[in-house]
This record gives C-alpha cells, sequence and structure tokens, in this order.
C-alpha cells in the first residue's frame, strides 16, 4: 500500500514538474510582443532547446519531456526533429534502467519508426533488429509491444526487399494475434491486410486474395458498411482481382 500510495504521489509530482515547464515555454515568448503570431512548431522548438540546458537535477523529468515533445513533432510529420529527442530519451533509459527494461524499449522501438518515417531505413531495421530479441525476453512472445515489434520489422523487410523474411514474420504476427487477440480484433485484421501484401508481392495472389475476402468480411461485421480502413482494403482487393 505505501509503495502504490508512493507511485501516485511520484506520479503526481511528474505531472505538475511537466505541467509547469510547458506552461512556462507557452508563455515565452509572448505571441503579441512583436505583432505575429506564434506557431506551435516555434514553441516545440523553444522546448526542446530549453530542455538542452533545463531540469539538470531532474533527468527523468527531463527525459519524459523530451519523449512527449517527440511525439508531437511525429504527429505533425516533422520526423527529423523528432529524432534528436528520442535519441537523448533512449540513451538516458539504456544508462539508467538497461537495455532489458520495458521503458528503454519502447523509446528504441519509437525511434526505430521515426527513422523509418524520415526515410533512414538501414538505421531504423538496425535498431528494430535489436529490439524484437529484447521484447521477447522481457515481455513474452504474445504481448503487444513483442506484436507490434514483429509487425514493423516485418515492415522494415518488405521495405528493405528481404522478402522472405517479412512474409515469415507477418505469419508468425498473424498466428499469435490471432490466438492472443482473437480473430476480429482490430490488431488481428490489420495483419491479414499486411500479410495479405506480402503474398501479392510473391505472387501468390490466391492467398492474397482469401486473405482480402476475409478481412473485408469480418470489417462489415466488426465496423459496419463504411470505414476508412475497409475502404482501403477494398482497393486492395480490387488491385488483387
Amino acid at each position: 500500500v505505501a509503495a502504490e500510495r508512493d507511485a501516485k504521489e511520484l506520479a503526481r509530482k511528474d505531472a505538475a514538474d511537466i505541467s509547469t515547464f510547458l506552461s512556462d515555454v507557452m508563455q515565452s515568448p509572448d505571441p503579441t510582443r512583436d505583432g505575429r503570431e506564434i506557431k506551435v512548431v516555434e514553441l516545440l522548438d523553444n522546448a526542446a532547446k530549453k530542455l538542452e540546458t533545463g531540469l539538470a537535477d531532474q533527468p527523468d523529468q527531463r527525459a519524459k519531456l523530451q519523449a512527449t515533445l517527440s511525439r508531437t513533432y511525429y504527429a505533425l510529420g516533422l520526423y527529423q526533429q523528432a529524432i534528436p529527442l528520442q535519441e537523448q530519451v533512449r540513451d538516458y533509459r539504456l544508462a539508467t534502467f538497461g537495455p532489458e527494461h520495458p521503458n528503454t524499449l519502447r523509446a528504441m522501438h519509437n525511434l526505430a519508426v521515426s527513422y523509418d518515417a524520415a526515410g533512414r531505413l538501414d538505421e531504423a531495421l538496425k535498431l528494430q533488429e535489436e529490439v524484437l530479441p529484447l521484447m521477447r525476453k522481457v515481455h513474452g512472445p504474445e504481448h503487444p509491444d513483442t506484436l507490434g515489434a514483429m509487425g514493423n520489422l516485418a515492415v522494415l523487410y518488405q521495405a528493405a526487399g528481404r522478402q522472405d523474411e517479412a512474409l515469415q514474420l507477418k505469419e508468425e504476427v498473424l498466428t499469435l494475434s490471432r490466438q492472443v487477440n482473437g480473430p476480429e480484433h482490430p490488431s488481428t485484421l490489420k495483419a491479414m491486410g499486411n500479410l495479405a501484401n506480402s503474398y501479392n508481392d510473391a505472387g501468390r495472389q490466391d492467398e492474397a486474395l482469401q486473405l482480402l475476402e476475409e478481412v473485408l468480411t469480418l470489417m462489415r461485421q466488426v465496423n459496419g458498411p463504411s470505414t476508412p480502413t475497409r475502404s482501403r482494403r477494398c482497393i486492395s482487393l480490387a488491385i488483387s482481382y
């Protein structure tokens, strides 16, 4: 009970520290000071710059803020700006927790995703290949984070032209997702669509068609007649036909 109370108090303090820091950044510079509007990106840049020297005595809070800022950059499509922050978070968590800690693995995975989004495929692939065996060791093969790392690595293999490895991983992801999440779960449907793409690339059109038809049938049952994801799967199925 005492440990749980201490954890909640620490989380409350962290949230308060982060809120105070962000409030300070948002209030400076003053948007009305020189008659021009301050864009969100400028505020993010100001916050990132301030973190280079700020919170030196609170490295954990600084890492959490860096992670928050990097997610915001990523959501805005500013992948190159997100990467230096994510690299600092990865380095801090490696040094503090070691490579087999969930926080470290999450930081490594997020960095690999940003490398890929920024077009840095070789770095993304190398890092994700490091992450996956650690995920399996720490979380087990059926954990959602492990499945996410497997799916991401499969996509990277496909982008790198390593089709056999991509296909094998995607088949594993689908098998595990069906077992863990059930046949109608969004993650399972996504895994089916991804595997269908690899079947198409491998010239296995009959298997691709079968999977896509199953996906659309399940989507109609789960989501109704019209969703953006279902529309994309309809296009994939039409192309396969």
